[in-house]
């Protein structure tokens, strides 16, 4: 069986983290390791909203995420 020419090689994936990430309105970003996951102002807030019922449980989570919320 004839090998492939690449198959002599291996890959490794490198990650790419973004330093200048984009947060949105809520103060998140998508990166899960960003430091404004940890925010505790943020995240009381966020919890405040649910809370008042002005998000669903599965907003916060996307909001917390870094997702679109439609």
């Amino acid at each position: 069986m004839a090998r492939r020419q690449d198959e002599d090689y291996e890959y490794t994936l490198v990650p790419i983290i973004e330093t200048n990430m984009s947060h949105n309105d809520s103060g998140f970003c998508y990166h899960p390791h960003c430091p404004c996951h940890e925010d505790q102002e943020s995240i009381q807030a966020l919890e405040n909203y649910r809370q008042a019922g002005l998000v669903s449980d599965g907003d916060v989570r996307r909001i917390y995420n870094g997702q679109t919320v439609c």
